[in-house]
């Protein structure tokens, strides 16, 4: 019996982002007033950045209230520690997480540094027009290097 693939590569994970935020790059981005929110909640929907909407859904959660909305991956991977009294409102453990303990399974594996790129990505309004991905975008990704990463 073969085992099933739990894990996405950074190929797919890359490619999974630039096909849902080119889809409509400006309904879909979490971007609020130029800047980039894990979670922006609109009359109709609730937008997550590139990061964002791979966390888990309590992780999401509690971005917003702990950050005010305004923190990068970088940040995310080394805040755990600082629950802020959140622990029981949003069920976290005592113990400190990586980023990657607060990533839905299948998004796990990445370094952080893939994850800065990628919401660096999702970030930069010059990546992004009305047909998804900008030349300046693509160079981007070809500058990252992210399958290396």
């Amino acid at each position: 019996m073969t085992k099933k693939k739990t894990t996405l590569s950074s190929k797919e994970i890359l490619q999974e982002t630039i096909e849902y935020y080119g889809k409509d790059p400006d309904e879909r981005r979490a971007v609020k007033h130029n800047s980039c929110v894990y979670n922006y909640k609109t009359e109709y929907t609730i937008k997550h950045c590139a990061v964002g909407r791979c966390l888990l859904p309590k992780y999401q959660l509690m971005s917003n209230a702990t950050w005010n909305e305004d923190v990068s991956a970088a940040d995310l991977a080394e805040a755990q520690n600082h629950y802020n009294g959140l622990e029981d409102k949003y069920d976290l453990p005592e113990k400190y997480l990586s980023l990657d303990d607060m990533l839905q399974e299948k998004y796990r594996g990445r370094t952080t540094r893939f994850w800065v790129e990628l919401q660096n990505l999702h970030d930069r309004k010059k990546y992004w027009d009305q047909n998804g991905l900008t030349p300046e975008g693509i160079k981007y990704i070809d500058e990252c290097d992210f399958l290396a990463l």
